[in-house]
């Protein structure tokens, strides 16, 4: 089954709107759908809804909200907090993992999805990881390349033993 989670970014907090940490403006930025594929993965797919260029960095943060399951897991929660996990603004493994993304007006971007692993997110690698992301609530945290503003997905669910 397909979830969409759609959220559209702003500068300044509202009901049912995210933040960006910036509470100088009100307009509209930056367009972040967090979906699941159906196999226990989630994809992100941002869309800049401003009337000007934005420039991302490349690398996204996957920020662990609430753990679900053993009440260990619960304590380990400020150990994960935001976790690099190298997942990146890519739609294909052949594509740049570091620097900035440049998105102009109405452009969007559909990442590969996020396996549910920190260490190997994305792309399949010669390491392959053994460390699953325990199930819980998440969110992506998107960052400006100038500035640092950051842009948060809405909630997702990650449950771990859907991985395959």
């Amino acid at each position: 089954m397909l979830m969409l989670v759609p959220i559209v970014l702003t500068c300044c907090g509202g009901r049912g709107r995210a933040r960006s940490g910036d509470d100088e403006a009100d307009d509209e930025l930056l367009s972040l759908n967090a979906h699941s594929t159906g196999d226990g993965r989630t994809a992100l797919r941002i869309e800049n809804v401003s009337d000007g260029p934005l420039v991302l960095s490349r690398g996204v943060a996957i920020e662990a909200l609430e753990l679900f399951g053993e009440s260990q897991q619960n304590q380990e929660l400020e150990e994960y907090g935001i976790e690099s996990s190298h997942f990146f603004l890519i739609s294909s493994c052949d594509q740049p993992t570091s620097g900035c993304v440049t998105l102009e007006p109405g452009a969007s971007l559909q990442t590969i999805p996020w396996s549910g692993y920190y260490s190997e997110p994305q792309c399949p690698s010669d390491t392959p990881s053994d460390y699953a992301a325990p199930s819980g609530r998440y969110r992506f945290v998107v960052t400006a390349c100038s500035g640092g503003r950051q842009f948060f997905s809405a909630p997702f669910e990650h449950g771990a033993a859907e991985l395959k």
